[in-house]
């Protein structure tokens, strides 16, 4: 009692809150919504990470894929008669040793003297079976 005043505390729902049981509520909500904060972070983290992986895999795959081709087309067109061909277990540089498989098929094109090369490359990983095929068309000049 401070000069004739006498001081209670609030009255909320009909019952007196104690200040020490309000703040360890307030802690407990405090931790709650970290904990879920940081779960929804480690999610979007793990996800980039999982996509991270699968483009560089697809990069690799294309490299592959347009390697192929460029040297199919150095060739020319006689030597893509017997072109069609598979590699397996290559890496990213086309070299024994990777998880890759490039398969090369050479056909006749839709016009006359043309022929169409498609490279498939195609793997296994962590998420399942990925494949990327590549396609282009050489004339005989």
């Amino acid at each position: 009692m401070i000069a004739g005043i006498r001081i209670r505390p609030a009255k909320i729902g009909g019952s007196f809150l104690s200040e020490k049981g309000f703040t360890l509520i307030e802690l407990m909500i405090s931790v709650a919504a970290l904990a879920v904060a940081i779960l929804g972070v480690g999610n979007v983290i793990v996800n980039a990470a999982r996509s991270s992986a699968i483009a560089r895999k697809n990069t690799m795959a294309c490299n592959l894929c347009q390697a192929k081709i460029e040297a199919l087309k150095a060739l020319g067109y006689n030597a893509l008669a017997n072109a069609n061909s598979q590699e397996s277990n290559i890496n990213e540089k086309g070299e024994q040793g990777g998880y890759f498989t490039r398969t090369v098929t050479a056909t006749n094109g839709p016009l006359p003297d043309t022929k169409l090369i498609t490279v498939t490359v195609s793997w296994t990983d962590l998420f399942g079976p990925r494949t990327v095929s590549l396609q282009t068309m050489v004339a005989n000049l």
